[in-house]
């Protein structure tokens, strides 16, 4: 099972919550998360790795186990949010991640585009 740290400041606003649980969602390929917080035609930019377009096909993508997650800020205003942290995988692997979402409107019901930035830390 794997272990996570939510902030706990995200409480006091409800768009922050939701920036909060889906990164977390995205990070453990939840699909009842990720179906609830993004649009149909969502498109998803892992820089440096794949752009996926389409819930479905996003929900498709495979997701290494995580040991351990920590959201460190999840932040939202207007039609935009963030939410960066880390997570360990199975393996031992420390990874800092950072997301940037669009809301398909300002009142955060959904997200049609993603961009992450996924990074390893140096072992050693």
């Amino acid at each position: 099972m794997t272990e996570i740290a939510r902030k706990a400041s995200c409480g006091n606003s409800p768009k922050n919550t939701f920036v909060q649980e889906l990164a977390i969602a995205l990070l453990m390929n939840d699909a009842d998360g990720i179906i609830a917080g993004t649009s149909e035609v969502v498109e998803w930019n892992i820089a440096g790795d794949t752009i996926t377009t389409g819930r479905d096909q996003l929900l498709a993508l495979e997701c290494p186990e995580k040991a351990e997650i920590e959201v460190s800020h999840a932040i939202s205003h207007g039609r935009e949010g963030s939410a960066s942290g880390n997570y360990t995988l199975a393996d031992g692997s420390v990874y800092d991640f950072a997301d940037v979402y669009e809301f398909v409107n300002t009142t955060a019901k959904a997200v049609k585009s993603i961009r992450s930035f996924r990074i390893e830390r140096n072992r050693g």
